[in-house]
């Protein structure tokens, strides 16, 4: 089942300055959107984006699904994404890796840029997706959210 009043955002979980991206990309989207979108964080773990893994079900908490899965900084595989109308990648340039890219360039239909330079670096890379720039940018204290 999809509900189409809400997002799901995947964020690794071992970074505090990633669950702040996430955090704040969920504020702006309820905030623009009225109330009328809510978004979902699942935090996932490194083993998640492993290309053996990608059979595994869904997260246990995600029942129903939104209408768009963002994925922040790290990208991974799964059935069960196709139920989803959107695929969005919130990449940092910096971090993105081939394997990543590849599969990025295979299943997002949206980019979402945190800066011009992430525009420009990448948008070349990703022709048959939107592209997005957004402009924020988040702290990394370096710590591993627990």
């Amino acid at each position: 089942m999809t509900n189409s009043a809400m997002i799901d955002i995947f964020c690794p979980n071992w970074s505090k300055g990633l669950s702040v991206s996430a955090k704040l990309l969920q504020a702006a989207i309820e905030r623009i959107s009225g109330g009328r979108l809510r978004c979902r964080i699942f935090w996932t773990w490194e083993a998640y984006y492993a290309a053996e893994n990608r059979d595994d079900p869904p997260p246990s908490e995600l029942v129903e699904f939104g209408a768009a899965a963002i994925f922040v900084q790290n990208i991974f595989s799964r059935p069960f994404l196709g139920r989803y109308r959107s695929r969005i990648f919130l990449p940092n340039p910096e971090w993105l890796d081939a394997d990543q890219a590849e599969l990025a360039g295979e299943i997002c239909d949206v980019i979402l840029h945190k800066s011009c330079f992430s525009l420009a670096l990448l948008g070349k890379h990703f022709p048959g997706a939107r592209h997005h720039m957004i402009g924020f940018t988040s702290p990394d204290p370096m710590e591993t959210v627990e």
